[in-house]
């Protein structure tokens, strides 16, 4: 099953794309933090919580991104640059 959440652009060498993939692996180790405690009885709630916190923030910022194409010309090599803009 495809993960609804990438984007083709999470695959480029940009500094939103590797945002927007960190955001994911975020996503997925709360996920499964708060798995791993229920499945010991022990009910750590804010793995959870904060899980879906994190999925609307990726969500609206994946929206931006979308809306806002220039900022995908972020690399490591000329951030500084863009800023100065």
């Amino acid at each position: 099953m495809e993960d609804i959440r990438f984007r083709d652009w999470a695959k480029l060498d940009t500094k939103v794309s590797k945002a927007l993939t960190l955001f994911i692996e975020l996503e997925n180790i709360l996920d499964d933090l708060d798995d791993l405690s229920l499945a010991n009885n022990q009910c750590y709630s804010y793995f959870n919580a904060f899980c879906i916190q994190l999925g609307a923030i990726r969500k609206d910022f994946t929206e931006y991104v979308e809306n806002n194409n220039s900022v995908l010309e972020i690399t490591d090599y000329n951030y500084k640059n863009y800023f100065k803009k």
